[in-house]
């Protein structure tokens, strides 16, 4: 490992190590690819992440054995025809080389964010990019020319007036509430002479029931305009929690706080103070007015400067993404959904005829925000039927059932009769498809069934009673734990009432802030206080058994936080003895590191074991591991195990896979013993049966194991899909052979 160390050059001797494997040349200053690296014919790994090399050498394509390459943050302008050659290369980090001309959505996540803790998200296939970087030589491209604005703020600031404003010239008075999310497309010239761009404004409703689905729509590489009513107060307007939930979900994307109704009254902002706070992202403050026009110049002007600024918008892209993204969104005038085969006739006609080319523009046009689409083999939920939508679509069911004030008024509570009504008076919900709305908020994490009625009867802890219920807890003797957030967004208590639903009591205890939770015998109390941005944990019971439900609670929330990318939260651990005094969690595993074993809080009477507070909340094994954990992050070993796990979960089955040509001998010797073991009783009790008979079963049988091995092998199911067929039989076998028996006596 020699990354961090300045490094301009390396000796040709370095190609005399033929062993190598790994090889870690990040942060140093190489501009010239050192090309005895070449020699080093073992490579699996290299990273020469965040230097500054312009090129890469044609004899690249000599590391045949290379399955991860890692080339962020440096300043490539081509890529050469000879990396192709790298048939075994699965994961290729090309982030920050903005003159490829690569999209972020085909380079998809980097490095750090595949291994961000308790997240799924897998890395791009090295094939999918390099057929995409490949392909815009080998036809004709055109330049991308779209980008997405996303306006977000409280309900009735005059967001909608203000799009119609803006694209329009308009005006009107009674201007109805947006009750979701309206997309409306806008021309607009930039500044850039380079001709205008299409944009697509996402216009939220800003009800505090949807603030919980805001979260699936905030993306990356998008502008955002925060909207505020200037009649009402800077602590109303909500401005800090617009600014910082926008911050968490999307990155580094710019916003430009739009201050409507301007003409009636003047709002006073601490500018300097916001400047200040959100340096990175605040583009500018500018007052206006949709009624009146005021300030929609200055306003344009301004989106315009910072469209401009945004490379990806002139990305070149093949021009049959094109026609099929121009017929998809034809399509979507008359139809809100449209089916697999449809769409793979679409490409098939634009000449997108390569599956693996059909899945990648897919994954494109859901990222750019134009279709949604959930493809995924592995999603729980019947969501890929019809896994190409019209987003307003999709989020106008939603809404619907979550702004529904019958359903609010019983509580939550989601039967198929409260569907039916809901959703039922709309055409574009035909009754095939509520179904398929329900599983979006599934997916969502804005329901689950009821443990006694799947499928009949669902709660949507949106909805819930607000008010917490009388709790008789003391918490003086209970396991305490807190998380302190920035700004604690909507939705991640309801989120988690979701994720633990089967830990619930018995009768259930909840409201819209809060949940009480049985786990291995321990009550456990879980609460948020949105005023305070804090979330409270109380785990009574055992003493022995109470850490490891904690252990629970805390891994659930992770994982929730993993979701939001770029939230800001702190776990907090409460004095045992006075719950008002609070360490930092993250302090208490440095002191530890540090190998200090006590330490005084502030505000407290004495000083208290390091270690003992520690191993009070979860066990030192586990604490290890996490630690262990951290620390491998920055060891170039740790893309090995991941790239080999990567390789194992996604390299499509062949029919020269030893495990799945296992599987498949494993099943079909099985097949035909259990054929044979029924033939012999068959005869043994009807000696009347033709033998000619039996053996046609078993070819039949033989046949089907053989056509699902075939859609194995062709990716037409996956293996899990294979595994579950072919042991189906088996049980279907079993039983024949055990209903035979019976009637014979036996």
């Amino acid at each position: 490992m020699l990354s961090g160390n300045e490094l301009t050059t390396l000796p040709d001797g370095i190609g005399n190590l033929t062993k190598l494997e790994n090889l870690s040349l990040m942060s140093n200053q190489f501009s010239l690819f050192p090309e005895a690296i070449c020699n080093l014919l073992d490579l699996k790994i290299l990273d020469l992440d965040d230097n500054q090399l312009t090129m890469l050498p044609d004899s690249i394509g000599n590391l045949q054995l290379l399955i991860t390459l890692d080339l962020n943050d440096n300043q490539l302008t081509h890529l050469p025809e000879t990396i192709r050659n790298l048939t075994q290369l699965k994961r290729l980090f090309l982030h920050g080389n903005d003159d490829l001309g690569i999209p972020k959505e085909i380079l998809g996540p980097t490095w750090l964010e595949t291994i961000k803790e308790d997240t799924n998200i897998s890395a791009a296939l090295a094939a999918d990019i390099l057929r995409f970087y490949f392909r815009t030589f080998e036809e004709v491209t055109r330049s991308l020319n779209e980008a997405k604005i996303i306006l977000v703020g409280q309900g009735a600031v005059g967001k909608s007036s203000l799009v119609k404003r803006l694209v329009y010239g308009g005006f009107d008075e009674a201007e109805p509430m947006t009750e979701g999310i309206d997309i409306v497309p806008w021309t607009l010239a930039l500044d850039d002479d380079k001709g205008p761009v299409q944009l697509n404004i996402w216009d939220f409703g800003g009800q505090e029931i949807m603030h919980a689905t805001h979260q699936f729509f905030l993306t990356q590489r998008s502008l955002y305009l925060l909207v505020l009513d200037a009649r009402k107060g800077a602590n109303e307007s909500n401005i800090q929690y617009w600014l910082e939930v926008i911050q968490s979900y999307a990155g580094g994307s710019p916003v430009i706080i739009v201050v409507n109704k301007s003409d009636e009254h003047a709002m006073p902002l601490d500018e300097r103070r916001l400047q200040i706070d959100y340096k990175d992202i605040l583009q500018g403050i500018i007052p206006t007015s949709a009624k009146t026009g005021v300030g929609i110049n200055t306003l344009k002007a301004a989106i315009s400067e910072q469209l401009s600024q945004m490379s990806h918008i002139r990305d070149e892209v093949p021009r049959s993404y094109f026609i099929v993204k121009q017929a998809l969104q034809t399509s979507a005038r008359d139809n809100d959904f449209v089916t697999q085969v449809q769409y793979e006739e679409i490409c098939s006609s634009a000449g997108v005829v390569e599956r693996q080319d059909q899945r990648l523009l897919l994954r494109f046009l859901h990222d750019l925000g134009n279709v949604l689409n959930f493809d995924d083999p592995a999603d729980p939920y019947n969501l890929r039927d019809t896994n190409i939508l019209n987003p307003e679509w999709v989020t106008g069911g939603v809404y619907k059932i979550l702004n529904d004030r019958e359903l609010l008024q019983a509580g939550g509570i989601l039967d198929r009769a409260a569907t039916q009504r809901i959703l039922g008076s709309d055409p574009r919900y035909p009754p095939e498809r509520h179904d398929f709305i329900i599983d979006m908020m599934r997916k969502f994490e804005l329901c689950f069934d009821f443990p006694d009625a799947t499928d009949q009867r669902l709660l949507v802890p949106e909805l819930l009673n607000p008010n917490e219920p009388y709790l008789d807890w003391d918490t003086t003797h209970t396991l305490n734990f807190q998380y302190a957030y920035t700004v604690l967004p909507g939705g991640i208590l309801p989120r988690f009432i979701v994720r633990m639903n089967d830990a619930l009591t018995e009768p259930p205890v909840y409201w819209r802030s809060g949940v009480l939770l049985e786990i291995e015998g321990n009550p456990v109390m879980v609460r948020a206080d949105a005023n305070g941005n804090r979330i409270f944990i109380a785990v009574d019971g055992s003493v022995t058994s109470r850490r490891r439900a904690l252990t629970v609670i805390r891994n659930c929330l992770k994982a929730i936080h993993a979701s939001i990318p770029s939230l800001v939260v702190k776990e907090r651990v409460p004095m045992p003895d006075d719950a008002s005094i609070l360490v930092d969690y993250e302090h208490l595993l440095l002191l530890e590191e540090k190998q200090q074993s006590t330490y005084w809080p502030e505000g407290a009477g004495d000083e208290y074991e390091v270690q003992g507070l520690l191993n009070g909340i979860e066990d030192p094994d586990q604490r290890k591991d996490e630690r262990d954990r951290r620390q491998d992050i920055g060891n170039p070993n740790k893309k090995l195990r991941e790239t080999e796990k990567i390789v194992e979960a996604e390299d499509p089955p062949t029919l020269d896979s030893p495990s799945l040509l296992k599987t498949l001998v494993v099943v079909v010797g099985l097949v035909i013993a259990l054929v044979i073991t029924v033939t012999g009783l068959a005869k043994l009790f009807d000696d009347s049966i033709p033998a000619a008979l039996l053996l046609a079963a078993l070819a039949v049988l033989f046949l089907y194991v053989l056509i699902l091995y075939i859609g194995l092998a062709t990716g037409r199911i996956d293996q899990r899909t294979f595994r579950r067929l072919s042991f189906h039989i088996l049980d279907k076998v079993a039983l024949r052979n055990h209903a035979n028996a019976n009637r014979n006596g036996d």
